[in-house]
């Protein structure tokens, strides 16, 4: 076994799927112009993932005894670790789309795909008779390319930002009443509107309606949102206006879109006219933790982004 686990440039090709994955990271929050929440804990993340790098190495390099073995196995696991978003959709668009196979085990069966993939690999590697120098060489120059165009992907002119068509002034509001009522906004995530429940699906929610009516609560009888998701449907009306976003950038205005709920116009309005906040959703707004922090609705982080440890 070599002193050295990394006796040539070639073998360090393990540190450039790091920074291809660093690399991505950075891009996010800079496409999006958004300020990492807590910028210790990413660079502790980072610094911990440079970590793993090298101990997925030095371990590799203990049971195959070889360096150039060491850094293609090594490959093998920091891609399935650090861009598992790439390989699961290829075995979503192979398996599960076309082949119409384990619909409902997809997350699981990519996994298990990988690891038969790739302990197949691996002892092909170990047992073959070659020095893997070449392969090595290849792999190495292909990840540096990947490094130097990835960089072109980073958008000075900032389309990944998300920017609202028609802002409102929230500075000159005046309060046309002297009384404050109290202000109640109920939005029943991914639950359609009373008039399509009952021509569509014959379904008369008249229980739930008529208590909110008997309440005092204004019913949105034909109510439909201006986007398919939440997080764009809620931006837009917590904003009062329509959003405007290059839709190429999708990973980038999802992580601009928290923001604008953060700091929603009609909150500034409301806060500026004495109102308090009490929020019980599933985002953070207006200084105020989401309600939901269950497994359903947990913290996500960008450095966890595409990797293996996100579906965990």
């Amino acid at each position: 076994m070599p002193k050295n686990i990394f006796p040539h440039y070639y073998n360090l090709s393990p540190f450039l799927i790091w920074f291809l994955y660093v690399e991505k990271i950075f891009i996010l929050y800079y496409n999006s112009r958004t300020v990492p929440g807590n910028v210790l804990y990413l660079i502790l993340a980072l610094i911990g993932s440079l970590a793993l790098v090298y101990f997925l190495s030095y371990l590799t390099n203990k049971i195959v005894k070889d360096a150039n073995r060491t850094t293609l196995i090594t490959l093998g696991i920091l891609g399935i670790l650090f861009f598992y978003n790439l390989e699961y959709t290829a075995v979503d668009y192979l398996l599960i789309s076309r082949v119409k196979w384990f619909g409902y085990y997809a997350n699981t069966t990519a996994i298990i795909s990988f690891i038969i993939i790739f302990a197949t690999c691996s002892k092909l590697i170990i047992d073959a008779g070659k020095t893997f120098e070449r392969s090595n060489k290849y792999f190495f120059v292909v990840l540096a390319i990947f490094s130097l165009l990835s960089l072109a992907s980073i958008d000075i002119n900032g389309r990944g930002v998300v920017k609202l068509r028609n802002p409102v002034n929230t500075d000159n509001v005046k309060d046309p009443s002297e009384t404050k009522p109290n202000i109640y906004y109920i939005i029943v995530d991914s639950y359609t509107s009373p008039t399509s429940l009952s021509q569509y699906w014959n379904y008369k929610d008249t229980v739930f309606t008529n208590f909110l009516q008997k309440k005092g609560f204004y019913i949105a009888e034909e109510s439909r949102s201006n986007y398919t998701t939440t997080i764009y449907s809620l931006s837009a009306s917590l904003n009062m206006s329509y959003l405007d976003y290059d839709t190429t950038e999708t990973e980038a205005i999802d992580l601009s879109l928290p923001g604008l709920i953060r700091h929603n116009k009609l909150n500034k309005i409301l806060s500026n006219l004495g109102y308090r906040f009490f929020n019980y959703s599933l985002f953070d707004i207006y200084g105020q933790k989401k309600f939901y922090t269950d497994i359903y609705f947990k913290p996500s982080f960008v450095w966890l982004n595409g990797t293996l440890l996100e579906t965990i």
